[in-house]
Order: structure tokens, then sequence, then C-alpha cells
């Protein structure tokens, strides 16, 4: 019997099952899937929750989405495959409303101030649901009022 959705198809496929490979592909053997996985089943999981995967892996689209001059092309800009499993804004966004929290943040977002992070943020987050062109994943970010960045003490 099959470890995973993707070995079952897999299976299936070999058998010469199509209809039952095209069901279970319709469940969703995507990459999304495929990444939580692997990463469930990994020595990785031991050092990090699936939460932190997700949120670093939107951490890196978000740092080179806000980097493009033009959003309409995503070129050179990671793409946030496991973060279909994220349902809300990264805990760093939440944090990010401290105005010491966005100052520790910032190099790492690679701007030297806060107000160009803050600005490119909310002009390109929306890039995110691009990747998902079905429609069906919503932007984390999407109810976060980004505006609070950086105004509490």
């Amino acid at each position: 019997m099959a470890d995973s959705i993707f070995e079952q198809a897999i299976e299936d496929i070999l058998k010469g099952d199509a209809d039952k490979a095209t069901e279970i592909a319709k469940r969703g053997i995507d990459v999304c899937t495929i990444i939580k996985e692997r990463f469930t089943n990994s020595e990785l999981s031991q050092l990090l929750s699936h939460k932190e995967l997700l949120e670093a892996d939107y951490f890196l689209f978000m740092r080179t989405v806000c980097h493009i001059d033009d959003a309409q092309h995503l070129y050179g800009v990671w793409c946030p495959r496991a973060c279909v499993w994220l349902e809300r804004a990264p805990s760093y966004i939440i944090k990010a409303e401290s105005k010491r929290f966005l100052a520790t943040m910032l190099p790492a977002t690679g701007f030297s101030d806060e107000a160009s992070f803050k600005e490119n943020l909310i002009n390109k987050h929306g890039a995110f649901t691009r990747y998902f062109s079905s429609g069906w994943k919503d932007d984390p970010l999407e109810f976060q009022d980004l505006e609070k960045l950086g105004t509490r003490k």
C-alpha cells in the first residue's frame, strides 16, 4: 500500500487505472501536497513546525516580490508553493506592527527604510494569488491592515 497520495496515484497509473488516478489527482496531488508530505516525514520537521516552514516560504516570496519593478511579471520572484497551507498573515507581519520588531526585521527584507518596505509590500503582496491561477487560494495578507506596520511602540 502507498504511503502518500502521490505514491497511490503513481501506483494506479502503473496499474492502468487512469480513472482512479484522475480522481486522486483531483483531490490535490500537486507540488504543495508533496512538499507538505515530504516535510512531515523528514527530520526537518523535528527542527521547526510546518507553520514556520510556511512562514519562511512566504518570507522569501515577500522579500523578492517587494524588490521587483513590475509586479505584472514575476520573473525572479520566489514561488511560494508551500504557502497554500498558510491560512493567515505570518506571525512576523503581525509582530511588525511593533516599530521595534519592524526595525529588527527590516535588514532581512533588503530595505533600508521602513517606508519603502511598507509601500512595496502594500502594493505588491497581491501578486501572491497569481501563482494559484485557478483562484482557489487567497492572499494571506488580504485582510491584514498593512498600514499598521511600525505603528506601535
